[in-house]
């Protein structure tokens, strides 16, 4: 399986001012403006996860594989409300769906 990468603008300097949590089915980020999580429409490893954060940008991305069988060819991009601290938020996935934000 190709990799999905959420990648997710976020009010940070740092990833020590970040606490990212990778669920299953999730991941959350907990920034200076608040938590965020992004619903995931596949189960994924959390432990076969790679986080990593761009400061220039303030950007946090996230790879991940789903688990095997757990994914339909097509693709998704998600947008989340500027306003609600996270910026923004986009998924380049294998499957249709979107999270709950």
């Amino acid at each position: 399986q190709a990799p999905a990468i959420a990648v997710l603008a976020v009010s940070a300097a740092s990833l020590a001012e970040l606490e990212v949590d990778v669920a299953p089915w999730s991941i959350r980020v907990q920034d200076a403006a608040g938590e965020h999580c992004l619903q995931l429409p596949f189960e994924v490893d959390p432990d076969d996860c790679q986080v990593r954060f761009r400061a220039k940008r303030q950007e946090l991305s996230v790879e991940f594989r789903p688990r095997a069988g757990d994914c339909q060819q097509g693709s998704i991009g998600v947008s989340s409300d500027p306003t609600s601290g996270a910026g923004a938020t986009s998924v380049d996935s294998n499957v249709d769906a979107s999270p709950d934000d």
